[in-house]
């Protein structure tokens, strides 16, 4: 498999990931929920396909070389990106039910950016 394939195929499981996490949102009452109860799709970067390659294995200074949303963000951590706010908000207990489910989907939607940027490219 090529570094290119490799990517792709973590961005199509970090999408899942995404469309889980919304899925638990929508059906839930996100705003009464702890977030850690979503256990293993709770969204940060041990339960991120993506992280998990590029990012844990330097956790004192993730500087996610070859990840995917790095290149095309030029950014480390996935900074600038939509994932920051819903982090955000789950972490300083800022959980509004419409905001953070419209954050999600702002996720899902840049990840498929993502992704048809890797496609597209030579």
């Amino acid at each position: 498999m090529s570094k290119k394939q490799k990517r792709i195929r973590l961005l199509i499981e970090s999408i899942e990931h995404w469309e889980e996490i919304l899925d638990n949102a929508i059906l839930s009452n996100i705003s009464e929920i702890e977030f850690e109860e979503f256990g293993d799709i709770y969204p940060d970067g041990n339960n991120c396909p993506l992280c998990k390659v590029y990012a844990n294995q330097y956790k004192d200074d993730p500087d996610c070389e070859y990840c995917p949303i790095r290149m095309y963000t030029n950014q480390y951590a996935c900074k600038e990106t939509p994932y920051y706010m819903v982090y955000r908000m789950l972490n300083q207990g800022d959980i509004v039910r419409n905001e953070t489910i419209e954050a999600i989907k702002g996720e899902v939607k840049f990840l498929y950016k993502v992704l048809n940027k890797e496609l597209n490219d030579e």
